[in-house]
């Protein structure tokens, strides 16, 4: 399959005055349903259990399949990947298809720009030729692909952010962009949070607007929640730009968020159906939260905090929960890893595989690593080294 041209003329929406209007926080349109009440309570269902994960070593250009056990399935190389981080790769097929393969997409780097590729083993698939993209997002189930770019109208030169919604195996979308907004350089750009279904079919796409935290840009901050109508291509706020947001639930069921405005954050959790809030008490000398990680019931929520200095004076702490609130338990991630030269530059959850397993990414000066930590007997397992990147589900 050759490169997708745009059209760069289509049709989107815009987010007009809107963004800051409502106070701290919008209410959204109601989302499709995601849980059932059964015997034992509400179950959410709409989202399966995790069946793997993908880690990505920047220092070899390699990526690796690991079962939700910990067992490595299998390994990429070559990849040439674009800004190593979460935001750029996204697994395109089911772990383990029924042909026995496994699909990724990731963001390439490419004399002529960057490319959204798609893996299948060593070989490459190039799907859309993009400018300026900002982020990546895979469905649940796999199968489609949000990417957010920026482009330049031949025409009249004007700057526009775009993003896409690409069914992978037949690349679906790439013609067309779902949301286009006019922008520039400087603002902050869309980032796919997730893609919400309609009886099979991508109906909505949650997004953030996203700015570089670092001058290599491979840390984002993610500002305000919105809803794009993929039939419409309305776009309605969720949360305003001046909140944080931490994570999105898999099911479609929370998101985890906190006012930029105030110190120390205090965490909050909103449905996203317009439901209840749920607050959580800021820890002492908290000065901020990275991301935040749902059991893949939903039933509970993991985030972690920075406390105290910035440097070797900084704790990291996990906070764990109940996402219909109470109290949070709190875990020294410092204390709990085994001895190493070179200090903690940062320590966050970045996946709850099971029930009892997170996984906790590690960044010290010249080195990441993602540990397994058991919820229950509070061990944590041998390091892999490499960034997160994704979920994979069965």
């Amino acid at each position: 399959m050759g490169l997708a041209t745009r059209r760069t003329a289509a049709a989107g929406a815009a987010l007009a005055g809107a963004l800051i209007a409502c106070g701290v926080w919008f209410t959204g349109p109601a989302a499709t349903p995601t849980q059932e009440r059964g015997p034992g309570g509400t179950a959410y269902v709409s989202a399966p259990a995790p069946a793997g994960y993908l880690l990505l070593d920047p220092a070899y250009d390699t990526a690796s399949l690991f079962s939700v056990e910990g067992q490595q399935l299998e390994v990429f190389t070559e990849l040439h990947w674009w800004l190593p981080r979460e935001a750029s790769g996204a697994a395109s097929t089911p772990l383990l298809a029924p042909d026995g393969s496994t699909q990724i997409a990731y963001l390439r780097a490419a004399s002529e720009g960057v490319i959204l590729s798609l893996r299948r083993g060593q070989v490459d698939l190039p799907l859309l030729s993009l400018r300026a993209p900002t982020g990546l997002r895979g469905s649940i189930p796999a199968g489609y692909l949000a990417v957010s770019d920026q482009v330049v109208d031949e025409e009249t030169g004007s700057l526009f952010s775009v993003l896409y919604v690409i069914e992978a195996i037949t690349g679906v979308g790439t013609d067309s962009p779902a949301l286009r907004l006019t922008t520039l350089h400087a603002s902050p750009q869309p980032l796919p949070l997730a893609i919400g279904f309609l009886e099979g079919i991508p109906s909505t796409v949650y997004y953030s607007l996203a700015t570089s935290t670092d001058a290599s840009g491979s840390d984002l901050e993610n500002r305000g929640l919105f809803v794009l109508d993929l039939a419409t291509g309305d776009v309605s706020p969720f949360l305003d730009p001046t909140n944080r947001i931490l994570g999105v639930s898999p099911d479609l069921t929370f998101v985890a968020f906190y006012s930029a405005e105030r110190t120390p954050p205090e965490i909050r959790l909103a449905r996203l159906d317009g439901g209840s809030t749920v607050l959580f008490q800021p820890l002492s000398g908290a000065r901020e939260s990275g991301r935040a990680v749902f059991s893949p019931d939903s039933s509970r929520v993991a985030w972690g905090t920075v406390v105290g200095g910035s440097g070797e004076g900084a704790s990291f702490q996990l906070s764990l929960a109940s996402t219909f609130g109470g109290p949070a338990s709190l875990v020294d991630l410092a204390a709990l890893l085994p001895p190493h030269p070179s200090p903690i530059r940062h320590a966050d959850p970045v996946a709850w595989l099971t029930d009892s397993a997170l996984l906790i990414q590690v960044e010290r000066e010249s080195s990441s690593a993602v540990y397994r930590y058991q919820i229950d007997s509070g061990e944590i397992g041998p390091a892999a080294a490499g960034l997160f990147i994704t979920l994979l589900y069965p």
